[in-house]
């Protein structure tokens, strides 16, 4: 194999790995939501309740009050599980929103009053690059550069 070969086979294996790792994205998307949900229902994100008539509301419903978890009716985590993902050059991702008009106004309303809620935090990154990205990023360079 000559030189240009070789560049044309990386290439090709680079263009193709890109296009193999979108569904992983969609997937690492998914999980990432589902990791980041557990923990703001069961920890949240390090914001409190300020209003003492909600509390109250909260509290006589049985709801959590020590810290804001975003779920009073669970709508909104159980309609945010549209995945997505984009490719802009080698740069790949995945994205969840919402199934319906109801759950996009409910994350978009959230997001504006706690604009971090629906951000990972780096121990759910890490699980996600170790457990998931980078074991099929590997799988899928190897695949892609040994057999062109």
């Amino acid at each position: 194999m000559n030189a240009d070969d070789f560049l044309e086979n990386l290439n090709n294996a680079i263009e193709k790995t890109a296009n193999d790792m979108l569904p992983v994205m969609e997937e690492a998307a998914l999980t990432a939501k589902a990791l980041l949900a557990r923990r703001v229902q069961n920890s949240g994100f390090g914001k409190n309740y300020t209003s003492r008539s909600y509390v109250r509301l909260r509290a006589r419903r049985g709801f959590e009050i020590r810290f804001v978890n975003l779920t009073f009716t669970g709508q909104m985590f159980a309609g945010w599980k549209r995945p997505g993902t984009y490719r802009q050059g080698l740069k790949i991702g995945g994205t969840v929103g919402g199934l319906d008009k109801e759950t996009q106004a409910k994350l978009r309303w959230n997001k504006s009053r706690y604009p971090n809620f629906d951000q990972v935090n780096q121990e759910e990154r890490d699980i996600l690059k170790e457990t998931l990205v980078a074991p099929r990023l590997i799988e899928n360079l190897k695949r892609n550069l040994l057999n062109p």
